[in-house]
């Protein structure tokens, strides 16, 4: 069964940076919540990295209207 997602985060530069590491290192977060569990670590990492190209997508505008600025 898939669930779409859909919400939005109001994140100051600094809880921002916090996202970006934690997306950013999809096997380090995920050695650390399932040390043991190599299937469970594939389904973390899986689901980071999809977080991860979901906010650069969100991202993409706010980076285009900055420099037209």
């Amino acid at each position: 069964m898939t669930k779409r997602l859909s919400f939005s985060l109001d994140l100051n530069a600094n809880d921002f940076d916090a996202l970006q590491a934690v997306l950013a290192n999809p096997r380090v977060v995920a050695a650390a919540v399932a040390p043991g569990d190599p299937w469970e670590n594939a389904r973390i990492v899986d689901v980071l990295v999809e977080m991860a190209e979901s906010v650069a997508a969100a991202m993409k505008p706010a980076v285009g209207a900055q420099l037209s600025d």
